[in-house]
């Protein structure tokens, strides 16, 4: 577009059409380019040439109204965040991810589907990217998201997780955050 960027256009647009859906679709993968769509609260950022199967979720997720992102400068508040694997980059729902797994300078994410995919980041930086209302590093090796601990042993020391159709269990957990799940009512024993 001569004279404007997408960013830009979406940006003139928010101020006169509020709550407008809108899916970008680029060639430029620059993560501040991303972040700054994020800010923009895009539904979804597709890469060129569009897989037609990504185009058709995207737009799914238009017309179930799910919400789509909402991050105010510095925020964290979203539920959606934006992930780069080993294979792609794409914005996911914390509902579609049971949880992520250490593995060495990567990470491991399990999703409800029964998938996983290598995420080109440790456990420490994806701790600052996902919502911390939902997700709790209950190990060295894990983070989970709180929504699917279904029960825990703490004689194993072990955590069941059960969403979508998958379901794994993770042990070496920490006592205490045992005992912070169990006092806050997070489980049933």
């Amino acid at each position: 577009m001569p004279g404007m960027t997408g960013l830009d256009l979406v940006a003139e647009m928010q101020t006169s059409l509020k709550n407008v859906p809108v899916i970008f679709v680029s060639a430029y993968k620059r993560a501040e380019f991303i972040q700054r769509a994020l800010r923009l609260n895009a539904v979804d950022y597709l890469d060129k040439p569009v897989d037609p199967t990504e185009l058709d979720n995207a737009l799914k997720k238009v017309f179930e109204n799910k919400p789509y992102i909402v991050l105010a400068s510095g925020s964290n508040n979203s539920k959606r965040f934006f992930l780069l694997t080993d294979i792609d980059e794409r914005f996911v729902e914390s509902d579609e991810i049971l949880c992520f797994q250490s593995s060495k300078r990567y990470s491991i994410a399990y999703f409800t589907d029964n998938t996983n995919r290598i995420i080109r980041s440790n456990l420490t930086n994806l701790s600052g990217k996902i919502p911390k209302d939902c997700f709790l590093q209950i190990s060295r090796q894990f983070i989970v998201n709180l929504k699917y601990v279904k029960c825990i042993s703490k004689s194993l020391k072990e955590i069941t997780l059960k969403g979508g159709i998958a379901e794994l269990k993770v042990q070496k957990v920490f006592p205490r955050i045992l005992n912070v799940l169990i006092m806050n009512n997070r489980i049933k024993n």
